[in-house]
C-alpha cells in the first residue's frame, strides 16, 4: 500500500505539472485551477452504515483511484499534444504580414500585364512600399532559395512544410542564406525594385504543391 500511495502521489505530480502547462496554453487563469490545493468538500455528519474501511477494501480503493489517476493523465497528455501541434501549425502557417503598407498595386488573379499590355494570370501580390522596407517571414521553415532569379530579381523562398512555399520577390538586400531556419516575422530581406519591376514593391507568393495559391487566404490582414 505505500508503493501504492508513492505511485499515485508521483502521478498526481505529473497531472500537476501538466494542468498547469495545459491552463498556460489555453489561458485559463491559474487562480481559477489551483492544482497544488485539495478541492474542498463538505456535508453534514451521517452516521448511517459508517464503519471503517477493511483492508482490502482499501486496497481495492487504492488500486481503483490509481487506475484512474493512470487514465487522466493519458487523456491530459493527449491533450497537451495537440495543443502544441496546434501551436506549432499556427506558427508554421504563413499567416504574417510580409511588409508594413496598407495597400498593394496588384492584386491575385488575371491582370494587364505591365510590360506586355496583355492579359497574364498574376500569381502572387504586390504589397507597394519605399526600398529599404523590411521584407518578413510569412511564417517560420527553412530558407529552400535565395540569390538572384531572371524575373524575379533577388528572390527568396521558404519552405514551411506540408508542400507549403512563400516566395518574396525584387528585394533590394537578401539577409538570409538557403538552408537557413527563420522564425514568423523574422527580417529576412529589404524591398527593392530588381528583376522584372517597374517600382518598388514586394511581390509575394503562396504555394502549395508548386501551385499559386491565394495569399489573401491566409494572411491575417486582408490585402
Amino acid at each position: 500500500m505505500a508503493s501504492k500511495l508513492g505511485q499515485m502521489q508521483a502521478q498526481l505530480l505529473r497531472l500537476d505539472a501538466l494542468g498547469e502547462r495545459l491552463a498556460e496554453s489555453t489561458g485559463i487563469k491559474t487562480r481559477d485551477l489551483s492544482f497544488k490545493e485539495i478541492p474542498g468538500q463538505g456535508g453534514a455528519r451521517n452516521n448511517v452504515l459508517s464503519e471503517d474501511l477493511t483492508v482490502d477494501e482499501f486496497d481495492q480503493k487504492l488500486q481503483e483511484l490509481s487506475n484512474l489517476l493512470d487514465e487522466r493523465a493519458d487523456k491530459l497528455g493527449a491533450l497537451d499534444s495537440l495543443l502544441r501541434y496546434g501551436r506549432v501549425t499556427k506558427f508554421v502557417l504563413p499567416s504574417e504580414m510580409p511588409v508594413e503598407t496598407d495597400w498593394y498595386s496588384s492584386g491575385f488573379g488575371y491582370r494587364i500585364d505591365p510590360f506586355t499590355g496583355k492579359k497574364a494570370f498574376h500569381e502572387g501580390v504586390d504589397f507597394v512600399a519605399e526600398i529599404g522596407t523590411p521584407i518578413k517571414a510569412a511564417a517560420g521553415g527553412v530558407v529552400i532559395y535565395s540569390d538572384r532569379h531572371p524575373e524575379y530579381g533577388n528572390m527568396i523562398e521558404i519552405d514551411h512544410g506540408d508542400d507549403l512555399v512563400s516566395r518574396y520577390a525584387h528585394a533590394s538586400k537578401l539577409v538570409v542564406a538557403r538552408g537557413e531556419v527563420v522564425l514568423q516575422g523574422q527580417k529576412i530581406g529589404e524591398v527593392g525594385n530588381t528583376g522584372r519591376s517597374t517600382g518598388a514593391h514586394l511581390h509575394f507568393e503562396i504555394r502549395h504543391k508548386d501551385k499559386p495559391q491565394n495569399p489573401s487566404k491566409f494572411l491575417k490582414k486582408s490585402s
